[in-house]
């Protein structure tokens, strides 16, 4: 069994079949870009396929719905790995806005999300995103901190406030409903918002913007 691609044709033993009416039959999904950042698709690579590829799942299930014999696993499994992005499906899931791919599951003790939750249960990417809505729910709220480009804070006329602090596992580690109140009282007829400055290991650290407050007229 020899499955290869020329440009964007796929054959299995000389015949050409579509590959992507295969998975659409199987547990894999695939994408043709990234919607996280930091991650593309490489030269020579097709696109980008998320299952699980653990011996007797992903594989088995092309071989399947190929209606190969199943131990041509492997053979899948090379393929795939030379012809695609291999990504593991539950750490990924797909923008309910445009499609695209977003990771779920950290890669790293710095990563932050890039993705928010609307409605219960829909994921959006930072494109899909609406900043000014999504602005509301981080304004007076300590128990939330902004984690997205700052340039939203600057364009809604935040001033950053030229202090820091840290949150988590430490000697030292300050309660932002505490540092709330404080700057509450130091900046009256402020709107207060927390934002994620850097990420560790055992705890976060943190800035915080202050607005002033629009009386109607």
């Amino acid at each position: 069994m020899e499955f290869t691609r020329i440009d964007d044709k796929f054959f299995m033993d000389g015949t050409e079949f579509d590959i992507f009416e295969v998975l659409c039959n199987t547990n894999i999904q695939y994408a043709f870009e990234y919607g996280e950042r930091g991650y593309t698709i490489g030269k020579g690579k097709f696109a980008v396929l998320f299952g699980d590829w653990n011996k007797g799942n992903s594989g088995i299930e092309f071989c399947k719905a190929l209606d190969i014999n199943t131990s041509n696993e492997k053979t899948v499994l090379d393929f795939f790995d030379a012809e695609f992005e291999l990504e593991w499906g539950d750490e990924w899931t797909s923008c309910h806005g445009c499609g695209k791919f977003i990771r779920i599951s950290p890669d790293s003790y710095s990563w932050s999300p890039e993705y928010v939750i609307v409605n219960g249960c829909e994921p959006l990417c930072l494109d899909c995103i609406d900043y000014d809505e999504l602005l509301t729910e981080y304004i007076d709220n300590p128990n939330k901190a902004w984690y997205f480009d700052t340039k939203y804070l600057d364009n809604a006329e935040f001033e950053l406030i030229d202090e820091n602090w840290h949150g988590g596992i430490r000697e030292i580690s300050e309660n932002p409903r505490t540092v709330y109140k404080e700057l509450k009282a130091k900046y009256p007829n402020h709107e207060i918002l927390f934002c994620i400055d850097s990420r560790e290991q055992f705890g976060v650290e943190f800035v915080a913007y202050k607005r002033t407050v629009k009386n109607d007229e």
